[in-house]
């Protein structure tokens, strides 16, 4: 295994074990330059696991026992022989019945080095529960056993060819208890026969505490089998090749192994793992009732602006170990202009927060088109013997976006003024988010009078639809049926937003523009001032033409052809001009009118019905008002003349001379 292979997922398979493989769990231990075989209790040879891939499953590498309710992050659980006991590596490990849950945490390394497969990743309980984040997940010495200690053939051009962990001891119980108080795992092929690893605990000087405990896992039984997937800390995919990988796994014993005393326990202030190079050592973890550590808890928190523009960070930091801890410093490399105050000391169950600034984060396009920012920080303080004291904390902050897009369509590109025009409008979310509080806002112009709107989804408060959620890949539709007015704009826009940011607002604006034509409704009317005129006497037509619109006439013309009944004498517009038979109006406005008189001569014979008809350019909707007709009830002939000489003539002047004759007597 190589730098950055870390164990990100694992099938656990049954491995049959041989004669050949029933030696000593431990092998042959060199103790004080003299060889000690390790007490039966200390022989590891039962082991359980999970894979979180494949919910419920646990194997028992000594049961064929059914599947059992499984956490996200069992790795490791364990029985040694002679005991009924099974231990924990993690906070689930529950899920195994008779597991003492928490019982080992992981040492954190205070030396990393610089080169070699030491995984020294980010502590998070933000990471998915996805195999491709499991890796990172496990990390959380919350929620499994803390990986930074996963060590893969790290060699011994370590500083001082070790790695040194910080370690107190003052339960002097735990040293007679029967219990394990240190675990190794070892995982792939083990190193060749001879080669060791050294573990053994120092002072604050640096000297060693007790005794070194040797152990060869050539000489340990290989317990069980495991498949792996190699992760990097990022969760991304390690060039190592998955494969079935040999287990391992060594118990320690304060008083047994070590010969720590009750005397020496306050001396030990650390814990030294002596590299050999060729081992692949997975962790090494202590039982929290016999061994206590300096360690810090990171808290991230990840602020997203309601624009999802920015991203504020806040940092909180808590001692969790069982020293005080100084002189703590935050990082962040996700953070280039990060600066924060330093905690001069925090002390046992203390939680500090960090005041920075440059930790408000520009959201980039690279972060939306991922849906997600991952970055990492890293706080870093000192136990009293100076030693590292090393945490950190993933933030994986989403950043859901939605492209949302809108089209906008017209039933008719050349509708009527005064018709109905039916627009539809679409929006479309391409993803790769699902969208929330999704609305259109859609202003009708003057052109238009809305007479009605009907939305597939949410609902419609003029000028706003209220879509609400829209998941990616779907589409909601509006159709909104408006009245063509007489005059503009006729420009129709609708523009869609939503509270999920949206990374491109080119296509969030969609017109619709008709191009209305103008219609208006005519109508003519025609009277004369006599009903029963007599031959030969003068009468009056009065023409009279309305426009009742929408939109102004253009064009307008009556024609008024006289019948035979009639002889022109005149013809006078309002407006306009006239020659016969056609009165030119020209342009009449909308809700105006215009009027024609004509005098005539009504002639001895007819016909006398006279028909005036308007039209125009424009559009008539209403064409059936468009002829008027004026005809008298009667024509009154010209009376017969009485001839001078006839006896009616004669008697009726002798009449008359008598009347003259008697007014004069009279007088």
């Amino acid at each position: 295994m190589g730098i950055g292979d870390l164990m990100g997922e694992s099938t656990w398979l049954p491995l049959a074990r041989s004669a050949c493989r029933a030696r000593t769990a431990l092998g042959l231990m060199v103790l004080l330059g003299s060889v000690q075989a390790l007490a039966a209790p200390k022989v590891v040879n039962e082991v359980w696991g999970s894979y979180e891939a494949s919910p419920g499953l646990v194997w028992h590498s000594a049961s064929s026992a059914g599947p059992l309710a499984n956490g996200d992050n069992d790795l490791l659980a364990f029985k040694v022989q002679g005991s009924s006991t099974v231990y924990g590596t993690g906070v689930n490990d529950a899920a195994v019945p008779g597991v003492l849950n928490g019982s080992f945490k992981a040492f954190a390394p205070s030396v990393v080095p610089a080169s070699g497969g030491l995984n020294a990743i980010a502590a998070s309980s933000s990471w998915a529960t996805a195999p491709s984040s499991r890796a990172g997940f496990l990390s959380d010495g919350a929620n499994g056993l803390n990986l930074m200690t996963a060590i893969f053939n790290v060699p011994n051009t370590a500083p001082n060819d070790r790695l040194v962990f910080s370690a107190s001891l003052s339960n002097a119980a735990a040293l007679a208890d029967g219990e394990p108080d240190i675990v190794v795992t070892q995982v792939g092929d083990p190193a060749p026969a001879g080669v060791q690893d050294i573990f053994f605990f120092i002072d604050a000087a640096g000297q060693r505490v007790g005794n070194e405990v040797p152990l060869s896992f050539r000489s340990v039984t290989s317990v069980g089998q495991q498949q792996w997937q190699f992760r990097n800390p990022d969760g991304s995919s390690s060039p190592q090749q998955p494969g079935a990988r040999d287990l391992r796994v060594a118990t320690l014993d304060l008083g047994v192994d070590f010969g720590i005393t009750p005397a020496l326990m306050g001396q030990v202030a650390g814990f030294v793992q002596k590299l050999s190079g060729q081992s692949d050592i997975a962790f090494i973890a202590y039982n929290d009732k016999a061994i206590g550590v300096p360690a810090l808890d990171l808290a991230k928190t990840a602020t997203v602006a309601a624009d999802q523009s920015t991203i504020t960070y806040s940092f909180a930091v808590t001692n969790t170990g069982q020293t005080v801890v100084n002189n703590i410093t935050l990082s962040d490399p996700g953070l280039p202009g990060l600066a924060c105050n330093t905690v001069a000391s925090l002390a046992v169950s203390a939680t500090a927060s960090f005041i920075c600034t440059g930790h408000v984060h520009t959201v980039t396009a690279a972060d939306l088109a991922a849906a997600r920012r991952i970055n990492t920080a890293t706080v870093i303080g000192k136990d009293p013997s100076n030693r590292d004291v090393i945490a950190s904390a993933q933030a994986i902050t989403p950043l859901p976006n939605a492209d949302l897009g809108i089209a906008k369509t017209v039933d008719n590109s050349s509708p009527y003024v005064g018709d109905n025009a039916t627009f539809t409008i679409t929006v479309t979310n391409a993803g790769p988010s699902d969208a929330v509080g999704v609305s259109v806002v859609d202003t009708l112009p003057a052109g238009y009078t809305l007479v009605r709107a009907n939305a597939d989804s949410g609902s419609w408060s003029a000028p706003t639809w209220t879509i609400g959620p829209l998941a990616k890949g779907t589409s909601a539709t509006l159709t909104m049926v408006a009245t063509v007015n007489a005059a503009g704009p006729y420009a129709n826009s609708a523009t869609v937003g939503a509270t999920t940011r949206d990374p491109g607002l080119d296509n969030n604006t969609a017109t619709a523009t008709p191009v209305p034509v103008a219609s208006a409704d005519l109508g003519i009317t025609k009277a004369m001032d006599a009903s029963t005129p007599i031959v030969g006497s003068r009468v009056t037509f009065t023409v009279t033409v309305t426009n009742a619109g929408p939109s102004d006439a253009a064009g307008v013309n009556v024609v008024d052809t006289l019948p035979a009944g009639y002889t022109l004498v005149s013809a006078t517009p309002s407006t306009g001009t006239w020659a016969a038979p056609t009165w030119a109006i020209g342009v009449l406005g909308t809700g105006a009118s215009a009027t024609l008189t004509m005098v005539a001569t009504v002639n001895a014979a007819g016909p006398y019905a006279n028909t005036a008809t308007v039209s125009a350019t424009t559009r008539d909707p209403d064409p059936g008002n468009n002829t008027a007709t004026a005809a008298p009830e009667t024509v009154v002939p010209v009376p017969n003349p009485v001839p001078v000489n006839s006896p009616w003539a004669l008697a009726m002047v002798a009449l008359g001379l008598v009347g003259v004759a008697l007014r004069l007597k009279r007088g």
